[in-house]
Protein backbone atom coordinates (compact mmCIF):
# COMPACT_ATOMS: atom_id res chain seq x y z
CA UNK A 1 0.00 0.00 0.00
CA UNK A 2 1.06 3.55 -0.56
CA UNK A 3 0.28 6.65 1.57
CA UNK A 4 0.56 10.35 0.07
CA UNK A 5 -0.09 13.53 0.93
CA UNK A 6 -1.68 15.81 -1.70
CA UNK A 7 -1.88 19.72 -1.67
CA UNK A 8 -4.40 20.87 -4.50
CA UNK A 9 -3.91 25.07 -4.69
CA UNK A 10 -6.97 26.47 -5.71
CA UNK A 11 -5.20 29.86 -6.71
CA UNK A 12 -3.51 27.94 -9.48
CA UNK A 13 -6.12 25.75 -10.56
CA UNK A 14 -7.55 26.08 -14.36
CA UNK A 15 -10.07 23.49 -13.81
CA UNK A 16 -13.89 24.94 -13.04
CA UNK A 17 -15.08 21.72 -11.94
CA UNK A 18 -11.93 20.70 -9.97
CA UNK A 19 -12.95 24.24 -8.16
CA UNK A 20 -16.15 23.35 -7.58
CA UNK A 21 -15.46 20.49 -6.13
CA UNK A 22 -12.87 21.39 -4.16
CA UNK A 23 -15.01 24.15 -2.45
CA UNK A 24 -16.16 24.05 1.04
CA UNK A 25 -16.90 20.61 3.17
CA UNK A 26 -18.45 19.20 -0.38
CA UNK A 27 -17.18 15.41 0.71
CA UNK A 28 -18.49 14.16 -2.88
CA UNK A 29 -16.63 16.66 -4.28
CA UNK A 30 -13.69 15.64 -2.84
CA UNK A 31 -14.18 12.24 -3.98
CA UNK A 32 -14.58 13.58 -7.02
CA UNK A 33 -11.81 15.51 -7.46
CA UNK A 34 -8.74 12.69 -5.71
CA UNK A 35 -10.77 10.67 -8.66
CA UNK A 36 -8.36 12.76 -11.20
CA UNK A 37 -5.35 11.47 -9.75
CA UNK A 38 -6.27 8.07 -10.77
CA UNK A 39 -7.36 8.51 -14.40
CA UNK A 40 -6.82 5.11 -15.66
CA UNK A 41 -9.34 3.05 -12.86
CA UNK A 42 -12.82 2.82 -13.31
CA UNK A 43 -14.99 3.93 -10.41
CA UNK A 44 -16.62 0.85 -8.55
CA UNK A 45 -13.72 -1.49 -9.01
CA UNK A 46 -11.34 0.91 -7.52
CA UNK A 47 -10.85 2.45 -4.17
CA UNK A 48 -8.78 3.98 -2.27
CA UNK A 49 -9.11 6.07 1.37
CA UNK A 50 -8.84 9.37 2.01
CA UNK A 51 -8.56 12.21 4.85
CA UNK A 52 -8.85 15.74 4.52
CA UNK A 53 -6.96 17.56 6.95
CA UNK A 54 -9.46 20.64 8.31
CA UNK A 55 -6.94 23.64 8.10
CA UNK A 56 -5.62 24.73 4.75
CA UNK A 57 -1.53 24.82 4.16
CA UNK A 58 1.00 24.48 1.14
CA UNK A 59 4.47 25.80 0.56
CA UNK A 60 5.48 28.77 0.55
CA UNK A 61 2.34 30.01 2.14
CA UNK A 62 0.02 29.38 -0.50
CA UNK A 63 -3.29 28.25 0.66
CA UNK A 64 -4.10 24.43 -0.43
CA UNK A 65 -6.72 21.84 0.61
CA UNK A 66 -4.22 19.12 1.81
CA UNK A 67 -5.53 15.32 1.86
CA UNK A 68 -4.00 12.41 2.97
CA UNK A 69 -4.34 9.08 0.30
CA UNK A 70 -4.16 5.86 1.26
CA UNK A 71 -3.94 3.44 -2.28
CA UNK A 72 -2.33 0.56 -4.16
CA UNK A 73 -1.46 2.81 -6.66
CA UNK A 74 0.01 6.23 -6.60
CA UNK A 75 -1.71 8.81 -6.83
CA UNK A 76 -0.40 11.07 -9.94
CA UNK A 77 -1.13 14.94 -11.89
CA UNK A 78 1.50 16.66 -14.34
CA UNK A 79 -1.34 19.51 -13.24
CA UNK A 80 0.52 22.67 -11.51
CA UNK A 81 -2.20 23.20 -8.90
CA UNK A 82 -1.55 19.57 -7.60
CA UNK A 83 1.66 18.70 -5.25
CA UNK A 84 2.55 15.19 -4.23
CA UNK A 85 4.14 13.20 -2.25
CA UNK A 86 4.29 9.50 -1.63
CA UNK A 87 5.76 6.53 0.35
CA UNK A 88 5.25 2.87 0.96
CA UNK A 89 3.06 2.17 3.92
CA UNK A 90 3.21 -0.70 5.56
CA UNK A 91 3.62 -0.24 9.18
CA UNK A 92 4.64 -3.07 12.01
CA UNK A 93 2.20 -3.39 14.44
CA UNK A 94 1.89 -5.31 17.39
CA UNK A 95 -0.11 -5.67 20.57
CA UNK A 96 0.73 -3.33 23.33
CA UNK A 97 1.56 -0.71 20.76
CA UNK A 98 0.12 2.95 21.74
CA UNK A 99 -0.49 5.81 18.62
CA UNK A 100 -1.86 8.71 18.92
CA UNK A 101 -4.44 9.16 16.54
CA UNK A 102 -6.57 11.31 13.96
CA UNK A 103 -10.54 10.12 12.48
CA UNK A 104 -12.69 11.45 10.42
CA UNK A 105 -15.90 9.19 10.22
CA UNK A 106 -19.49 8.85 10.06
CA UNK A 107 -20.98 7.34 13.30
CA UNK A 108 -24.24 5.25 12.54
CA UNK A 109 -26.52 2.55 14.82
CA UNK A 110 -28.85 0.17 12.90
CA UNK A 111 -32.25 -0.05 13.88
CA UNK A 112 -35.79 -1.73 12.64
CA UNK A 113 -36.96 0.19 9.87
CA UNK A 114 -40.16 -1.79 9.82
CA UNK A 115 -39.89 -2.75 6.09
CA UNK A 116 -39.12 -5.94 4.37
CA UNK A 117 -37.28 -6.65 1.69
CA UNK A 118 -38.31 -8.90 -1.50
CA UNK A 119 -37.29 -12.24 0.79
CA UNK A 120 -39.55 -11.13 3.56
CA UNK A 121 -36.67 -10.42 5.79
CA UNK A 122 -36.64 -7.31 8.21
CA UNK A 123 -34.63 -4.41 6.57
CA UNK A 124 -32.54 -2.35 9.26
CA UNK A 125 -31.94 1.66 8.75
CA UNK A 126 -28.74 3.55 9.30
CA UNK A 127 -29.32 6.17 11.29
CA UNK A 128 -26.73 9.16 12.48
CA UNK A 129 -25.87 8.22 16.48
CA UNK A 130 -26.38 12.10 17.61
CA UNK A 131 -29.40 12.42 15.58
CA UNK A 132 -30.78 9.06 17.30
CA UNK A 133 -29.89 9.84 20.79
CA UNK A 134 -31.92 13.35 20.73
CA UNK A 135 -34.51 11.77 19.12
CA UNK A 136 -34.53 8.79 22.43
CA UNK A 137 -34.26 12.07 24.56
CA UNK A 138 -37.10 13.68 23.04
CA UNK A 139 -39.61 10.40 22.70
CA UNK A 140 -38.67 9.96 26.72
CA UNK A 141 -40.90 13.24 26.89
CA UNK A 142 -37.74 15.40 28.58
CA UNK A 143 -38.81 19.08 28.93
CA UNK A 144 -36.18 21.05 26.65
CA UNK A 145 -33.98 22.44 29.23
CA UNK A 146 -33.01 18.89 30.35
CA UNK A 147 -32.04 17.18 27.23
CA UNK A 148 -28.26 17.01 27.21
CA UNK A 149 -26.26 19.91 25.72
CA UNK A 150 -25.17 18.52 22.02
CA UNK A 151 -21.47 19.19 23.20
CA UNK A 152 -21.50 16.48 26.15
CA UNK A 153 -23.72 14.57 23.52
CA UNK A 154 -21.36 14.65 20.72
CA UNK A 155 -18.32 13.48 23.17
CA UNK A 156 -20.75 10.48 24.70
CA UNK A 157 -21.79 9.08 21.48
CA UNK A 158 -19.09 9.47 19.76
CA UNK A 159 -16.71 8.23 22.27
CA UNK A 160 -19.38 5.20 22.61
CA UNK A 161 -19.36 4.29 19.10
CA UNK A 162 -15.88 4.18 18.52
CA UNK A 163 -15.08 2.08 21.16
CA UNK A 164 -17.56 -0.13 20.13
CA UNK A 165 -16.22 -0.46 16.59
CA UNK A 166 -12.45 -0.12 18.63
CA UNK A 167 -13.27 -3.38 20.05
CA UNK A 168 -14.06 -5.61 16.70
CA UNK A 169 -10.93 -3.44 14.76
CA UNK A 170 -8.20 -4.62 17.43
CA UNK A 171 -7.59 -1.59 19.42
CA UNK A 172 -9.16 0.33 22.20
CA UNK A 173 -9.17 4.02 22.57
CA UNK A 174 -8.50 6.31 25.77
CA UNK A 175 -11.09 7.81 26.77
CA UNK A 176 -9.92 10.33 29.04
CA UNK A 177 -7.27 11.28 26.05
CA UNK A 178 -9.96 11.56 23.24
CA UNK A 179 -11.63 14.24 21.82
CA UNK A 180 -14.84 14.15 19.55
CA UNK A 181 -16.10 17.09 18.15
CA UNK A 182 -16.92 19.02 14.28
CA UNK A 183 -20.05 17.34 14.12
CA UNK A 184 -22.09 18.23 10.63
CA UNK A 185 -24.79 17.10 8.70
CA UNK A 186 -23.81 16.52 4.82
CA UNK A 187 -26.67 16.68 1.75
CA UNK A 188 -25.42 15.80 -1.00
CA UNK A 189 -28.47 15.88 -2.81
CA UNK A 190 -29.37 13.32 -5.75
CA UNK A 191 -25.98 13.91 -6.41
CA UNK A 192 -24.74 10.01 -8.49
CA UNK A 193 -27.80 8.79 -7.14
CA UNK A 194 -30.84 6.71 -8.62
CA UNK A 195 -34.27 9.21 -9.25
CA UNK A 196 -35.98 9.76 -6.07
CA UNK A 197 -32.90 9.19 -3.58
CA UNK A 198 -31.08 11.59 -1.78
CA UNK A 199 -27.84 10.85 -0.14
CA UNK A 200 -26.80 12.68 3.36
CA UNK A 201 -25.07 11.29 5.94
CA UNK A 202 -23.07 13.11 9.29
CA UNK A 203 -19.33 13.12 10.20
CA UNK A 204 -17.58 13.46 13.56
CA UNK A 205 -13.60 14.29 14.00
CA UNK A 206 -11.72 12.08 16.57
CA UNK A 207 -8.39 12.67 17.73
CA UNK A 208 -6.78 11.11 21.01
CA UNK A 209 -4.63 7.99 22.14
CA UNK A 210 -5.57 4.39 21.23
CA UNK A 211 -3.83 0.93 22.34
CA UNK A 212 -3.36 -1.85 19.82
CA UNK A 213 -5.57 -4.75 21.57
CA UNK A 214 -5.02 -7.47 18.45
CA UNK A 215 -2.22 -6.60 15.98
CA UNK A 216 -3.42 -8.52 13.15
CA UNK A 217 -7.42 -7.21 13.24
CA UNK A 218 -5.60 -3.48 13.95
CA UNK A 219 -3.26 -3.60 10.71
CA UNK A 220 -6.50 -5.10 8.88
CA UNK A 221 -8.76 -2.39 10.04
CA UNK A 222 -5.80 0.45 8.58
CA UNK A 223 -5.80 -0.74 5.51
CA UNK A 224 -9.88 -1.18 5.01
CA UNK A 225 -10.98 1.85 7.14
CA UNK A 226 -13.21 2.30 10.15
CA UNK A 227 -16.76 2.85 10.08
CA UNK A 228 -19.20 3.51 6.98
CA UNK A 229 -18.75 6.17 4.08
CA UNK A 230 -15.11 5.42 3.45
CA UNK A 231 -15.97 7.05 -0.16
CA UNK A 232 -16.75 10.53 1.26
CA UNK A 233 -13.19 10.64 3.26
CA UNK A 234 -14.34 8.66 6.27
CA UNK A 235 -12.74 5.89 7.83
CA UNK A 236 -9.41 6.31 7.07
CA UNK A 237 -7.16 5.58 10.73
CA UNK A 238 -4.26 8.00 10.70
CA UNK A 239 -1.88 7.00 13.59
CA UNK A 240 2.07 8.10 14.83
Amino acid sequence: MLISQAIFHPNSCESLDQLRWAAGDNLYGHHQLLWTLFPGFERGKYSFLFHKLTGTSGPNGQRGLTFFILSKDRPMSDLPWWSISTKSYAPKIEAGDVFQFRLRANPTVSKPSGRKNKKGKDVSARHDVIMHRKKIEKLDGRPVDELTPMGILIQEEGLKWLLSRGTRNGFEVIPSQTVVQAYQQHDFGKTGRSAGMSLRLSTLEFEGVLNVIDADLFSKSLIAGVGPAKGFGCGLLLVK
